[in-house]
């Protein structure tokens, strides 16, 4: 060991540990955000950096697909330090000796001259793209020790066309790379392409990733754009087509939305409306388009969703406010809304922003130990959507035109009209305004039709 010691720092052959694809999950709080190193360029921005969502690196479905390769894909790397002068092996060369699935090939300058060696860093394990479509040696295709895919597919085809290992060029014999034996399946996994149909030949690349290829947003909650879940969800079913979220997020927020409304079933009916606007609050870590209405760390909820939770529309239930969820031994109340939060939309927002005191003997423990209160927040505890870093602020934007009152009935409807171009900048309770203006025509033609009848 320590002649191995003292040659690695005399003759400059270093331990090897190959880099690994950094999966980033949950990892982008607050304080990794402020960490970033500032980028200039969209090729330099990073999964964390599109989380942020901010120019250059915004979140763009768009944005996404065009650096998929580098977000997500594999890449060669040097193999550091120099060869061992005993055995002329390089330290990643050792390292294939027991571990034979690390791929490695020559380094050559402009030249042709071999200057070093280099290891391949695995991308991510749902990233089936290859760059250069016609590239046989491409790690996602090749065989473990560089073994060509497809060798039998010419580099010619029979109509005179290069050939394409991803895509067929019309359908004429041997245009197909199945008909070479080329089974490998590109379309699926991260910002895949499908194929062209009647609906889609007008549309771009990264607008047929988006509609169907699991391309979008960085997903705050799982690092990567969209997929369909192969799992059905429960609470956040709406989601299963385009999911950012696994099923066993979902499993969770289900039980978070239940306990708090723990008593919800015994006024169910009149609580319909309101209980369907928080679960899609509480369930938007799984949206599709999550990544698209945080920005710097912070939420944009639209104002028209925030007034259909208002505290008072759960007053008749009551809600269960834990110390912290998931962890009922730390304690919890059964509390009114409209006492604890207050009503309107300020009591919305406090009840969005709502946090708990966690657990109960963290205080004691800290003045035991002799030290300083952390000063943090607590764990959120009210309409906060859950797996979103807790230390993200909300930010209510105003999308409302105008309210309007009814003379028949005194009553007024708050945020009757909204700001098209501001509700695509905040999370609302449709995800489409056509939904909307449908539901509203179909009010008004039902009311219409009431009226002559009656």
């Amino acid at each position: 060991m320590r002649a191995a010691l003292i040659l690695s720092i005399f003759s400059g052959v270093t331990a090897f540990a190959p880099e690994e694809y950094e999966y980033v999950g949950e990892g982008c709080d607050s304080g990794t955000l402020a960490a970033l190193k500032p980028v200039k360029t969209l090729a330099e921005c990073t999964v964390c950096h599109f989380v942020q969502n901010k120019e250059p690196c915004l979140n763009t479905a768009k944005n996404i697909f065009s650096q998929r390769f580098k977000l997500f894909g594999g890449e060669w790397k040097d193999c550091p330090g120099k060869p061992n002068p005993a055995t002329g092996l390089y330290s990643c060369e050792e390292y294939k000796k027991t571990h034979p699935h690390l791929r490695i090939r020559n380094k050559e300058n402009d030249k042709g001259k071999i200057t070093g060696r280099q290891y391949y860093k695995i991308g991510h394990y749902d990233f089936f793209q290859i760059e250069k479509q016609d590239n046989k040696a491409d790690p996602i295709v090749a065989g473990p020790n560089g073994e060509l895919y497809c060798p039998d597919l010419p580099d010619v085809l029979p109509n005179g066309m290069k050939s394409n290992l991803v895509t067929t060029n019309d359908l004429s014999i041997g245009s197909n790379p199945g008909d070479y034996g080329c089974s490998f399946d590109f379309y699926r996994g991260i910002c895949y392409v499908p194929q062209r149909s009647t609906h889609t030949m007008l549309l771009d690349d990264w607008e047929r990733s988006y509609k169907a290829g699991n391309c979008g947003p960085i997903c705050p909650v799982t690092g990567r754009p969209w997929f369909p879940s192969k799992v059905l969800l429960t609470v956040c079913y709406a989601n299963e087509e385009k999911a950012c979220c696994f099923p066993n997020q979902d499993t969770e927020i289900e039980e978070f939305y239940y306990d708090f409304l723990t008593a919800g079933d015994r006024c169910k009916e009149e609580l319909i409306p309101a209980k369907k606007a928080l679960r899609r609050i509480f369930c938007m870590a799984c949206h599709h388009d999550a990544g698209k209405y945080i920005v710097d760390g912070t939420i944009r909820i639209c104002k028209s969703l925030a007034l259909k939770i208002t505290p008072e529309k759960f007053d008749k239930c009551g809600v269960l406010k834990a110390e912290e969820r998931g962890a009922p031994w730390f304690g919890d109340d059964m509390v009114t809304p409209s006492a604890d939060f207050g009503v309107g939309l300020a009591g919305a927002i406090k009840m969005l922003e709502s946090s708990g005191g966690g657990d109960p003997q963290d205080e004691k423990l800290t003045k035991a130990a002799g030290e300083k209160p952390s000063g943090e927040q607590g764990p959120r505890n009210g309409a906060f959507p859950p797996f979103i870093p807790e230390d993200y602020k909300i930010k209510i934007v105003d999308n409302c035109i105008l309210d309007r009152y009814n003379p028949y009935t005194g009553e007024t409807e708050e945020c009757a009209e909204i700001d098209v171009n501001l509700t695509k900048t905040c999370y609302d309770y449709y995800d489409n305004l056509g939904t909307t203006s449908i539901i509203s025509l179909t009010v008004v033609v039902v009311t219409f039709v009431v009226a002559l009848v009656l």
